[in-house]
This record gives structure tokens, sequence and C-alpha cells, in this order.
């Protein structure tokens, strides 16, 4: 008899055991999504930096989540990520997931992890906060693409010399806080003053600077001519061993006023923009003409002629030839035969990203067309250095500054291959910054760095 009642004992134990295991199966199960019916239903791609909080909504969620609990492994990029439902966020299946970007994770798909499978949801794009490094020195008063890695800046100030300049990076060193280290791979010998036994001369604080394509550097000189009131508006270069000085007349006696900006194309066809003036000016061989544009103010496309501007600043090109043209809220391109379209931009400035066609300026003062066919903007009318991605997006890069100071008229922009972005400020220091995005930093570096705000970076000769 006490083995008959042992034996129930044991028995009635089990079937409890294996009811309460049944129970917290279903209850586990009712929190499960079903199997096969897990997707996102956020499809665009979603934009976000370094330890931000992104959302995400994901469809195929039974009944009510519990604590917040995911129930599913979520990926950026090929990366573990944390990830939170949102509080109260359940409609039915439907919630709002929350995942953290971890350091330097990059740009690449978000997936969520059913089994063995990796269901594929919607694009990442890494947006990285830019940390400033400022040379506490004169560097240069304009700056223009070397090579695709390397920025060449005429600095007035010491000696006018011209500097082509790398920048290496940040360097871990508790000897000098973490400063970021600068090459100067080449410098021009002094510079002397083309006809300057005939007037004295002047420099005005910003200039326009363009590399031809067999690298030699031109850039835009102002002087006058004593006892006349004339002022000598012309482009000079240097010769491209960049040893001596070569100088050559750009324009001869045509009527210009004080050039600005000035790009090449491929063809060594030289094209500026001038203070004051609502057209483009192009130099074919020696051979002047107006390429776009006319004394008109307005906005219009058109070709040539047709088209008409209001304030005009800037100029970059891109590897087809194509122009593009600050114009003041506007951003327009120009082809290589002459027709002008807008590209960006309203007539009402604002600040705002997105889509090209909704993107909005304030006052658009600098351009750089970078070698991966991205567009970098200087609107310093809303006070940032934004882009213009190959994809037709607007985004404001983050921890950028391009503020436009006293008389300037232009705001010099250069990005190299490594993602960073040089700037001269324009005014009368000829300061020169580096926005080094904080992923080609340690996390070390870049903690201690942003913490402590802007740090100057020491140049070196490159040996």
């Amino acid at each position: 008899m006490k083995h008959y009642l042992k034996i129930t004992f044991y028995a009635a134990w089990l079937a409890f055991v294996l009811i309460a295991c049944s129970e917290d199966e279903n209850d586990k199960d009712d929190n499960n999504p079903v199997p096969g019916q897990v997707s996102f239903v956020t499809t665009e791609t979603v934009y976000g930096g370094a330890n931000d909080y992104i959302t995400v909504t994901i469809d195929g969620y039974q009944d009510v989540i519990i604590d917040n609990r995911l129930f599913h492994t979520l990926y950026i990029n090929g990366k573990n990520v944390p990830a939170t439902v949102v509080p109260g966020s359940q409609s039915g299946t439907v919630v709002d997931v929350t995942l953290q970007v971890p350091f330097a994770v990059g740009s690449g798909r978000i997936e969520l992890q059913e089994g063995t499978e990796k269901i594929q949801g919607p694009m990442f794009e890494y947006t990285p906060r830019y940390v400033r490094f400022s040379f506490p020195q004169s560097i240069g008063a304009s700056l223009t693409r070397f090579t695709d890695s390397t920025v060449i800046a005429w600095d007035p100030l010491f000696f006018d010399r011209f500097n082509i300049i790398e920048f290496a990076g940040v360097v871990d060193d508790p000897n000098n806080g973490s400063y970021p280290a600068a090459k100067l791979l080449r410098q021009s010998r002094p510079l002397t003053i083309p006809d300057q036994s005939e007037g004295m001369y002047k420099m005005i604080p910003n200039i326009g600077m363009a590399t031809a394509p067999n690298q030699d550097v031109f850039f835009a000189q102002r002087y006058s001519i004593p006892g006349s009131a004339n002022i000598r508006n012309e482009l000079i270069s240097t010769a491209s061993d960049f040893e001596h000085a070569l100088y050559v007349e750009g324009y001869g006696t045509a009527d210009f006023n004080t050039i600005i900006d000035v790009e090449i194309d491929s063809k060594g066809i030289m094209y500026t923009v001038e203070s004051g003036k609502t057209f483009i000016r192009k130099n074919d061989t020696g051979s002047i003409s107006t390429f776009a544009g006319s004394t008109a103010t307005g906005h219009v496309d058109g070709t040539g002629a047709a088209a008409q501007f209001t304030q005009v600043s800037a100029l970059a090109i891109d590897k087809a030839d194509n122009l593009y043209v600050a114009d003041g809220s506007y951003i327009r391109k120009i082809t290589p035969g002459g027709v002008v379209t807008t590209l960006a931009g309203s007539a009402q400035a604002g600040n705002v990203d997105g889509k090209v066609s909704e993107a909005r300026f304030s006052n658009v003062t600098g351009l750089f067309m970078a070698a991966d066919g991205k567009l970098y903007i200087a609107d310093t009318g809303n006070g940032k250095i934004r882009v213009l991605d190959t994809a037709g997006n607007v985004r404001t890069l983050r921890g950028t500054v391009a503020l436009l100071e006293e008389t300037a008229e232009t705001f010099h922009v250069f990005a190299d291959a490594k993602g960073n972005i040089y700037t001269i400020s324009p005014n009368k220091t000829y300061e020169m910054t580096v926005f080094v995005p904080e992923n080609n930093m340690s996390q070390t570096q870049f903690g201690r760095t942003h913490e402590n705000g802007t740090y100057a970076f020491t140049l070196e000769e490159q040996d």
C-alpha cells in the first residue's frame, strides 16, 4: 500500500510539472511571433550616428509584449545591436522597436534573426558626428583639391606660399592631448607679385582657386595701378613642379570685377564667378565669353544667356564637367553645353534635409564635389555643412560649422578621400579647420575629444 501511494504521489507531481511546463510554453508561444509571419513595416532608409536611438516598425507579434522584451535578435550592418519594444506602441501584431546604434557600425542593412534565417529590413545610413580641429595660426586664404587625399592652401601671411597638406589622422598620445596630425607634403617658394613695378598688390581676403588637369594651380588676385582708378583682376598660376612661380595673366584687359571663385574642367577651360555679378564667365584658350546667365537678376532655368541667377557665389565641377553653382538659397547645375537647371533649393529659405526636391537652404556660399560624387554644401545661412549624396538625399553633417564672417562672399571647403572636411575661416585670420568623422577615431579618442571641445592640430613637415 505504501508503494502504491508513493507511485501515485510521484505520478501526480509529474503530471503537475508537465502541465506547468505546457502552460509556460503556451505563454511563451503567445508572446512569440507567428513563425514565418515576421516582417519589417519600415522600408525607407534609416539614419543615425554613434549611440543614437533609432526606431523601426515590425509586424508579426501576437498578443501583448511583456516587459518590453523583443523575442528576436536584430543587426545593423551584420553587428548585433541592443533592441527594445517602445512601451505602449503595440497595435495588433505591429510594434515599434528601438535600436541603439553602436560606435562606428557603418552603413548597411537592418536585419532580424528568425530561427536560422535573417529577415531583411530597411537600409541604415551611418551618419557620424564630426569633431572639429583647428590650426591656430595662419594656414590659408583658399583651398583647392590637389589630389583626392591632399589639399592646397594658399597662405598669405607666411611669405605668400602654397602648401600641399594631407591630414593624417588623430593619434592617441597622452603627451599631446590627442592632437591630430597633418603632414605638410610640399611647400612652394615665396611668391612674388606679377607687374609689381606697376602697382601696389592687394589680395582680397577670400580668393577663388582651382587646379588645372596638369596640376598647375590658378588663383584670382587683385591689385591697383598707382595714379589710376583701375583695379587689375587676373588669374595667376604656379608651375606644375611646385618649385618655381610662373605667372600668367589670365584675362588681360577684360572688364572683370573681383573674381571670387574659379573652376577648371578636364579640357583646361576656366569658369569664373565675380563679386556682385549674376553670370558665369568662360575662358577657353584666351577667348572670354559669358557661359550662363546675364546682367538680369532672377531665377530662370534655360540655356546660356536665357538663364538667370540671383546671388552667384561659388562653383564646383564634377568628372563629367558639369558645373554646380551656389545661388543664394538654390543650387543650380550647368551642363557643358550651358543648360542651366535647378538642382535643389527654393525661393523660400529654410533648413530642411531630405529628398533633393524637398531640401531647403538659407545662404549657400561654398560647394565642393568629392571624388565619390557627393556634393558638399556650405550653407552659411544656417551655419552648417551639408551633403547631397548620389541617391539625391540632403543631410546635415553633425558637428560641422560654416559661418560667413566680415565681408567675405565665399566659404572654402574640401573633403578628402578619408571623409575629413577642410574649411578656411573667411576672415583675416585665415584659420584652417579640419572636421574629422568619429568613425576615423577610436571610441576613447572620440569621447575625450568630444567632451573637451575643439583642439588645435599640429602641422608637421613631411621628410
